[in-house]
């Protein structure tokens, strides 16, 4: 059985039920007649297949009224006995919501603290058969943890059928719903939480290379907000007019996040030396990389801030690893599978320092979805395999996806000149320069990084809700 919120009145009135059978023999009608008398179920509909009979086993619901406060156009509720579903009906999507999850997911203040918005209640102490006392569509007040609380918007209220002193209830907006699946039927899993979607590109996707004004970046949400969500979708984005002062790049930076320091410190030059400790700091060709995939969690946010440069050549490169792993995907799937499950060892190795750490170098959510490369040649060091034919496959594979990466449309190229700054996604956006003559001038950049951490939740903090 599973009970429908009514929908096309406006005034309140009881919600009514409706019986399906498991078997295909209908009810008979005096059977029929003693469920309506007993007010179990309304006589406005008659018996029918069951519904939705792939979410889960239906078995009677208990007793209990619900009502319908306003009418609602575009949604659909339905409740099962274990689970609800909440339907558009104008897209036809559609989602499901167990009752142990949404009582969970309660953010009222016997489960939420009003203050720092943690949670009281631990998923052991939610009872398996938790069921709802009634259930009403109304407008009310949704805690979004601080973000635009006094906006009312329509959604479902919930009293549960708890033994707990006084009453408990929950509400939830529609909105809030759709954005927070309980289960993913049909869905890609492994979405990061609330920062919409990657765009995958080459150079045609990408287009024209578009500079945002730091002063817009520094003194406005707006500019803050647009040089964020590039920086998600296309995980590169550039800034002009930044004053070319050795302090800034901690200033943009900070614009966004708390910094990550490393050994190199909050801060780095990047400039050609002798007896450099990294081949970034030299004028020879530096290929495709990405930094520090020695650490076990290497930086999200890179930021290189272009002080000087007046030198012959050097210009800098990207190209979108995710595109590039998805095209080894479509194009050889065995290869990429190779890359997604054959561990490989970096090391950094200096008088002070002994850094190492192991990753594959295609990273796959549960999905087959790309959601992470580790792509750093220089700093690779000997990969154990569990067989001969198995290091000639990754060898293959790993020269393979080189081959896609080499590939003229997947790149995006320019030569940085001071008072400019990049800031790309180091954990997905492979950056590169050509080599050039040190002789001929001053190459002086300045960097800094920032976690992928601090980043989304800066992205998830200015994007409306």
């Amino acid at each position: 059985m599973f009970v429908r919120l009514s929908r096309g009145s406006i005034k309140k009135r009881t919600i009514t039920t409706r019986l399906f059978q498991r078997s295909t023999p209908r009810l008979s009608a005096p059977a029929w007649s003693r469920l309506v008398s007993s007010g179990r179920i309304s006589n406005d509909f008659t018996p029918g297949p069951r519904k939705f009979s792939s979410l889960a086993n239906d078995v009677p619901l208990k007793n209990f009224e619900a009502n319908v406060l306003s009418r609602i156009d575009d949604t659909e509720l339905v409740l099962h006995d274990k689970y609800l579903t909440v339907e558009r009906t104008d897209t036809k999507e559609l989602q499901s919501y167990p009752y142990t999850w949404l009582y969970d997911a309660c953010r009222c203040s016997k489960c939420v603290h009003a203050e720092n918005h943690q949670k009281l209640k631990t998923p052991g102490q939610v009872d398996p058969s938790i069921h709802p006392r009634s259930v009403t569509n109304e407008e009310s007040i949704f805690n979004y943890f601080g973000k635009e609380a006094n906006r009312k918007e329509q959604g479902i209220r919930i009293k549960w059928d708890v033994n707990e002193r006084g009453s408990h209830e929950s509400f939830f907006s529609y909105k809030w719903l759709f954005e927070n699946p309980a289960v993913l039927l049909n869905q890609k899993k492994g979405k990061i939480h609330g920062v919409g979607n990657q765009t995958l590109w080459g150079k045609k996707e990408y287009g024209e290379l578009e500079f945002i004004e730091y002063s817009a970046f520094i003194d406005s949400n707006g500019g803050l907000e647009k040089v964020l969500k590039r920086l998600n979708e296309y995980g590169l984005v550039f800034l002009k007019n930044v004053p070319t002062t050795r302090e800034e790049v901690l200033k943009l930076g900070r614009r966004i996040g708390t910094i990550m320091d490393t050994f190199y410190g909050p801060s780095w030059d990047v400039v050609s030396t002798t007896n450099s400790k990294n081949i970034a700091y030299t004028d020879l060709y530096l290929g495709y990389h990405m930094d520090l995939c020695y650490y076990e969690a290497p930086p999200g946010i890179q930021i290189l801030h272009c002080l000087e440069n007046n030198v012959l050549g050097g210009a800098s490169f990207f190209a979108d690893s995710f595109k590039t792993a998805n095209i080894l995907q479509a194009e050889n799937k065995e290869m990429f599978d190779v890359l997604a499950t054959q561990p490989v060892n970096f090391h950094y190795i200096s008088e002070s320092q002994h850094m190492y750490d192991t990753k594959s170098t295609i990273v796959v959510n549960g999905s087959g979805e790309v959601i992470g490369v580790n792509y750093s040649p220089p700093f690779m060091t000997n990969t154990q395999f569990d067989s001969v034919n198995s290091s000639i496959s990754f060898y293959q594979a790993f020269a393979r996806f080189e081959e896609i990466l080499a590939r003229e449309e997947l790149k995006v190229s320019h030569l940085m000149k001071a008072g400019e700054a990049m800031l790309f996604n180091n954990r997905r956006v492979l950056h590169a320069r050509n080599s050039f003559d040190s002789s001929s001038g001053t190459r002086h950049f300045m960097g800094t990084y920032i976690s992928l951490d601090e980043f989304y939740s800066r992205l998830r903090n200015v994007l409306p809700m």
